[in-house]
């Protein structure tokens, strides 16, 4: 390998090898930016289906930054997130007691959401 080619392969490997690691943390950023987005569409499918947010709140997990202590629970299960959250009036909400347990499906691909159970607790 004469000297211009090896010049050429050393900067070739110095300008792409910084670049696997920021794919990586687009593609990790890209992720928790899905996964809020999900959070988001359980919370607003838990709210519509227990009257809106006049009537209806849900615990303070489903309103912070996923991986936040106190994060909302949710389940991967591979082509969709599982959330379960609680919630109920404002009052109760306000007070930090819970009347309501939901559990929404949210699709990874489309983001359509699914009410899998909704129930007094």
């Amino acid at each position: 390998m004469n000297m211009r080619a090896f010049a050429l392969a050393v900067f070739l490997v110095a300008v792409a090898v910084p670049t696997l690691p920021t794919l990586a943390q687009a593609n990790r950023f890209e992720s928790i930016a899905n996964l809020k987005r999900a959070q988001n569409q359980a919370r607003f499918a838990g709210e519509r289906a227990n009257g809106g947010i006049n009537v209806y709140r849900t615990e303070p997990a489903m309103h912070q930054t996923v991986g936040t202590l106190g994060e909302a629970r949710y389940e991967d299960v591979g082509d969709a997130w599982i959330f379960t959250f609680r919630g109920g009036s404002p009052e109760e909400t306000a007070a930090g007691r819970y009347s309501i347990r939901t559990v929404v499906r949210v699709d990874k691909g489309t983001f359509k959401t699914t009410i899998l159970s909704n129930e007094r607790i």
